[in-house]
């Protein structure tokens, strides 16, 4: 019954047949069961290093003012779109020059689009790296010295239209192994399926050699 729900009514296999399967599937995964989570529902306690953390969360580090509660991304009420921000994104670590991705602007050309993109969730943040729109961060602690130092503009790069502030936020090396506690207890605890031991047959002998969890 679920699953018919998610079912559009056209017969022909369209992108909303696409869109509703891929978000049935994915609807699975988010059951909001993070260490934060339990905490806020009184079910258990975090660490004093994990409040630390959500207190710099939303004050000094200043990352709620982009990331909202309850899904840390850049959707909040009344829940009908997200936000855009330009952080700066180098396109190396040793910020030498900016991404060449001019991110919202292919699609909606403006001044302030230009390397814009889409404020993401933080929910199982520790276990998607590379981070970025371009994943030239590979750890989470190189993603919180690129905030902590004001980004892009804060590092030396022009960035005119950049939403992020390039001030400092002044964080010291305990401040951000307590924002990174929080961080890591946004981590859901997601039972993993089983995956089956061979796929079905198909008429298409080509799809007949794909490989139990894919290739990539």
């Amino acid at each position: 019954t679920t699953i018919k729900a998610y079912v559009p009514e056209d017969r022909e296999i369209g992108f909303e047949h696409l869109a509703s399967a891929i978000t049935f599937y994915y609807g699975k995964f988010s059951k909001q069961n993070s260490d934060f989570d339990a905490a806020m529902n009184k079910k258990s306690e975090v660490n004093a290093e994990v409040k630390a953390g959500f207190n710099l969360f939303m004050g000094k580090a200043q990352c709620a003012t982009c990331h909202f509660v309850p899904h840390f991304n850049g959707v909040k009420p009344p829940y009908v779109g997200s936000e855009f921000e330009v952080l700066g994104v180098p396109a190396d670590t040793n910020y030498t020059q900016l991404s060449s991705d001019v991110g919202r602007y292919a699609v909606n050309p403006a001044p302030e689009t230009h390397r814009a993109f889409r404020t993401g969730s933080l929910r199982n943040i520790s276990r998607t790296a590379p981070y970025m729109h371009n994943g030239v961060f590979k750890t989470l602690e190189q993603v919180i010295d690129f905030y902590n130092d004001g980004g892009g503009a804060g590092h030396g790069l022009v960035v005119p239209n950049q939403t992020l502030s390039s001030d400092s936020l002044h964080l010291n090396a305990m401040e951000k192994k307590q924002l990174l506690a929080f961080m890591k207890a946004l981590d859901e605890h997601i039972v993993v399926d089983a995956q089956p031991a061979e796929l079905p047959m198909s008429k298409n002998k080509a799809l007949n050699s794909r490989k139990v969890g894919g290739e990539f």
